[in-house]
């Protein structure tokens, strides 16, 4: 009598512990899709980060190359590259529509024609572009036309969210 009395409190506690299972196993495998779809996007988003820094600053390096070849040119001076970048003036967006987007391309034949204006060439998904900054002296607010900030932008999409790095530099005219 004893034994058929523990058999009948028994029943059903196995369907009661099926359902508890599946819904822990329910919760477990949802945190875990959510933190592979977190990790997943965070890696995407630094490798998206380095790979357009390495691009920013080999737009950087571009352009010392370029001013370089400027000074070292019979025709052409440090004043040459001043002008000529002073058209890439800084906006917001940087490197987007309606902004002055200019880029280095040393592909091209002749010294005054590595700065292209307009849109500048996509590499995997990262647009780079630099901008010019004057700079003022101090204390007249005159601007010094020997030296020039430059910033290099590298932009991309992710997931619907435009991202972007940028680095700077100030180059002078180093041939004075």
């Amino acid at each position: 009598m004893r034994i058929s009395r523990i058999k009948e409190n028994q029943e059903g506690l196995g369907l009661m512990e099926v359902i508890l299972a599946f819904g822990v196993s329910i919760i477990v495998v949802t945190a875990l899709v959510s933190l592979a779809t977190f990790v997943l996007r965070s890696s995407t988003e630094s490798s998206r980060m380095m790979q357009a820094t390495r691009l920013a600053n080999q737009e950087l390096e571009r352009i010392r190359v370029v001013r370089d070849l400027y000074i070292a040119d019979e025709d052409l001076n440090w004043s040459d590259f001043y002008n000529a970048i002073r058209d890439c003036a800084f906006s917001d967006p940087p490197c987007g529509e309606g902004s002055a987007t200019c880029s280095i391309d040393l592909t091209v034949a002749g010294t005054q024609n590595f700065i292209q204006y307009g849109n500048p060439p996509e590499t995997d998904g990262i647009t780079v572009c630099f901008a010019f900054r004057e700079i003022r002296t101090q204390p007249d607010d005159s601007i010094d036309t020997n030296k020039a900030d430059i910033i290099a932008i590298g932009t991309w999409v992710l997931g619907g969210e435009r991202k972007y790095v940028h680095n700077y530099t100030r180059l002078s005219n180093w041939s004075r």
